[in-house]
C-alpha cells in the first residue's frame, strides 16, 4: 500500500526549507510561488529563511476535455511553452489549442488582478529566484516559470518542490540552474497522493498568505 510522504503542504514546506538553508537572510534572493498549491509550501520556506514571498502567475493549458493533462503552460509575463510532441500524439488541432489559451490567459488575468492587487512583481534583475510548487508532474507550468525569470533577468533560477516525477526533474535540471526536490519517484501519477491532506485553496487563501 502507498503511504503518503507529507503531512500536508506546510509540513513539506518545512522539510524544503532544510534543504534550501544556504539561501537565508539573503538580500539577492526571491521566493516565488506558483499558485494556488505552491502558497503554503513557499510559506514555510519563507518564515524559515527569512526571506519575502511573491507569487509566479502561471496557467497549465489543458488537453481538451481533460484540463488536468498539461500540455503547454502560460505565463503573466506572455511566455507560452507548448509540448509539441504530446499535442501531436493527441491529435489536438490548433484551433483546440486557442481556444485552451485564450481561456487560461482570462483566468490567469482575473487572478493576477486578485493576487497581485495593483502591485508589481519584485524586480528579479540579478537575483536568485526561488520557484517553489507543491510538486511537479508534467513540469509544464514550471517550464513557463522558468522562463518567465530569466525573461525577467534572473541571474539564478531554482526550482524547489518537495516532489517532482523523475522525467520531469531531469527536465528542469536543464532547464533551471538548480532543483531542490525531496521525493523523485519514477511513476508519479498526481501530485497530491503525496500528501496525507492535499485540499485545495481559494484565492482568498491566497491572498491570506500573500498579506501576512
Amino acid at each position: 500500500m502507498f503511504v503518503s510522504s507529507f503531512e500536508n503542504r506546510s509540513a513539506a514546506g518545512r522539510r524544503l526549507a532544510d534543504q534550501l538553508s544556504d539561501y537565508t537572510h539573503r538580500d539577492d534572493v526571491v521566493v516565488l510561488a506558483l499558485p494556488r498549491g505552491g502558497l503554503p509550501v513557499a510559506a514555510e520556506v519563507t518564515r524559515q529563511l527569512g526571506l519575502q514571498l511573491d507569487v509566479m502567475l502561471v496557467r497549465k493549458i489543458g488537453f481538451p476535455g481533460h484540463p488536468e493533462y498539461g500540455i503547454g503552460a502560460i505565463s503573466e509575463h506572455q511566455v507560452e511553452v507548448i509540448d509539441q510532441a504530446r499535442i501531436a500524439q493527441l491529435g489536438t488541432t490548433t484551433d483546440q489549442l486557442q481556444e485552451s489559451i485564450s481561456a487560461e490567459r482570462q483566468e490567469l488575468e482575473r487572478r493576477l488582478e486578485i493576487y497581485r492587487q495593483g502591485r508589481s512583481l519584485p524586480n528579479l534583475t540579478d537575483k536568485t529566484v526561488l520557484l517553489v510548487d507543491d510538486g511537479v508532474a508534467t513540469g509544464v507550468t514550471m517550464k513557463a516559470a522558468v522562463e518567465s525569470a530569466r525573461k525577467l533577468g534572473a541571474a539564478e533560477v531554482v526550482v524547489a518542490v518537495p516532489v517532482c516525477a523523475a522525467d520531469s526533474a531531469a527536465e528542469l535540471r536543464a532547464r533551471a540552474d538548480r532543483l531542490v526536490c525531496l521525493l523523485e519517484p519514477a511513476n508519479l501519477r498526481a501530485v497530491g497522493q503525496y500528501y496525507q491532506q492535499f485540499d485545495q485553496l481559494n484565492d482568498d487563501q491566497v491572498v491570506k498568505f500573500l498579506s501576512n
